[in-house]
């Protein structure tokens, strides 16, 4: 049967992921700070070895045979590189973190609004719309350290660098030493234009690079368009024996990794024998989507013992004629080949998905 989520039940769900991101944007923010202090540590040993080579390789050397006991001699251009490789990777960590912790303080905010929304009041602000419109001074100060200080550091220190390897003698370790400072130079770049995008000018040089990305694909133009755009998908199933097969469609919808997702209309049940409130709602949901889509299970045409009141032989056959009735596209699926299909399905045009697997309903619904 279609059922209806009422407002208590949405609240407490949000409420519950709300405290769930932010326990999670905590552990986050943690690890960001460590990332941050091995970054930084790695810089000022980077800097130690350039303007004291000698005493570093000294260094190195002791270390290396103090802990391993082994005789192998580090020299300039092995510490460099090692150096190097060190900072490239913790600088892919460090803005991969800070580009998550970003959208993270983004969906909070979301959530905060739609709390709101439900309880229309502003009960909820701490992470997200209180954060935002008291923003300290010194907070304001450590944030820029984050994403403009810190990354301004790594690339004039990687320029220099780079410059430097430019001028010496061609070989294979410089070659790879100037990559390895281009790769730098580059990731802390495209973070930048990604925290500074809604700059005028940054927009512009942002489409720019797209434009290169593409040509080089190395990024796919207009991505979002080759998916297929959500469907508004209203979902009629038996709630008692098949709603392990809805919340599967449900989990579709809001997995990333899926190509295509739906939008879950369905009702959740209504505690209530009021049976014109139940149809007044559910024609509601059916009118306000594209397609009606009917998961055929075992029990999908018995006669509902209160079949007199709803009008029909069960709720599913009443909501497959209301589509009708409305206009809508149907499309159906049985769980079971051998599953008896509800009436109101014969004749009546339907799209059907031959198996119960997300690639076969999103063609049956391409096709409907």
């Amino acid at each position: 049967m279609v059922k209806i989520i009422n407002d208590e039940l949405k609240y407490s769900t949000l409420y519950d992921h709300y405290k769930e991101t932010i326990s999670y944007l905590k552990t986050d923010l943690t690890k960001r700070d460590k990332i941050t202090w091995i970054l930084l540590g790695l810089l000022v040993l980077y800097f130690l070895v350039e303007f004291k080579p000698i005493d570093s390789i000294n260094v190195a050397n002791k270390l290396i045979k103090s802990k391993t006991g082994s005789s192998i001699i580090v020299n300039y251009d092995i510490l460099v590189t090692g150096m190097l490789l060190l900072i490239l990777f913790s600088t892919m960590k460090y803005f991969q973190m800070c580009l998550y912790i970003e959208r993270q303080y983004n969906y909070i905010y979301d959530l905060e609004n739609k709390l709101n929304a439900i309880s229309d009041e502003k009960l909820i602000t701490r992470e997200g719309y209180s954060y935002l419109q008291e923003y300290p001074l010194l907070s304001a100060l450590i944030h820029r350290i984050y994403n403009l200080f810190l990354p301004l550091s790594i690339i004039i220190s990687m320029f220099i660098k780079v410059h430097r390897l430019f001028k010496s003698q061609i070989s294979i370790t410089i070659i790879f030493n100037i990559a390895i400072g281009i790769g730098c130079i580059s990731i802390v770049c495209l973070y930048l234009l990604f925290a500074y995008r809604h700059v005028k000018f940054i927009k512009f040089i942002n489409e720019c690079v797209k434009k290169l990305f593409v040509l080089l694909h190395l990024y796919e133009k207009n991505k979002g368009e080759h998916n297929m755009a959500k469907k508004k998908v209203c979902i009629s199933f038996d709630y008692e024996n098949d709603k392990n097969y809805k919340n599967l469609l449900a989990a579709w919808d809001v997995n990333t990794n899926f190509e295509f997702s739906f939008n879950d209309l369905t009702p959740t049940e209504i505690n209530s024998n009021d049976y014109s409130r139940v149809k007044a709602v559910i024609t509601q949901k059916i009118s306000s989507a594209t397609y009606l889509l009917v998961i055929v299970g075992e029990h999908a045409n018995d006669e509902h013992p209160r079949k007199s009141e709803i009008g029909d032989r069960n709720w599913i056959n009443w909501e497959i004629n209301k589509a009708k009735e409305l206009g809508k596209k149907l499309v159906a699926v049985k769980i079971n080949k051998s599953y008896e299909s509800p009436t109101a399905l014969l004749n009546s045009g339907a799209s059907w998905a031959m198996s119960f697997t997300k690639d076969s309903i999103i063609k049956a619904l391409d096709e409907a």
